[in-house]
């Protein structure tokens, strides 16, 4: 006599449950997880920006980048990964920086992370002869600078720099001079205040 595999579960009683959970299971196995078409993941990413305000587009493109596709290279989503552990900012920055120097080359390297990426723009130009204007450069620190242009280098690399990447591209540049422009202020205040 067959018996239905729901009659089984019933008399069986509930399942006994493990010492590990399916998650460890999963983390010990240490499976590689596939990483998304880049399409997806470009449109994911950008999509979840929307729901933000414009000033915390830059966290969340980098919070994403660890799960990226494979154009965005392995180095800069573990560091993105690392980042993200890393108490101080100092750490979570130095951490992107060098990183985003390893794809882009010695050239690139970012000495300061935190400070105004001018100097770097000067020493490393966007791929593709794309530019970032002086007012911005002025702004946005270094490590968000050599992100972007070891973002825009691997989805060109990797034949990925269409419109979403574009539109990805864009979104963390105006985050991160949106923010760069507010630490520039709260320090004139800062240097205001104690006068």
């Amino acid at each position: 006599m067959l018996v239905p595999l729901a009659m089984v579960a019933c008399i069986a009683g509930p399942p006994r449950r493990s010492a590990f959970s399916a998650a460890d299971t999963v983390r010990h196995a240490r499976l590689p997880v596939p990483a998304p078409r880049c399409d997806v993941w470009l449109e994911k990413t950008v999509k979840g920006t929307s729901r933000l305000g414009e000033k915390k587009w830059r966290d969340w493109i980098i919070a994403a980048v660890p799960g990226a596709c494979v154009a965005v290279p392995q180095q800069l989503r573990q560091a993105a990964a690392d980042a993200s552990r890393a108490k101080a900012p100092t750490a979570r920055a130095a951490t992107l920086a060098a990183a985003a120097t390893r794809i882009l080359g010695p050239a690139c390297a970012v000495p300061e992370p935190l400070e105004s990426a001018s100097k770097l723009a000067l020493a490393c130009p966007f791929p593709l002869g794309l530019k970032m204007d002086p007012a911005s450069t002025q702004m946005v620190r270094a490590v968000d600078y050599a992100l972007i242009a070891a973002l825009i280098k691997s989805f060109a690399d990797a034949g990925e720099y269409g419109e979403p990447a574009k539109t990805l591209i864009a979104h963390f540049t105006l985050s991160a001079t949106l923010l760069g422009e507010e630490t520039i202020e709260r320090e004139r205040r800062k240097t205001r205040d104690m006068r």
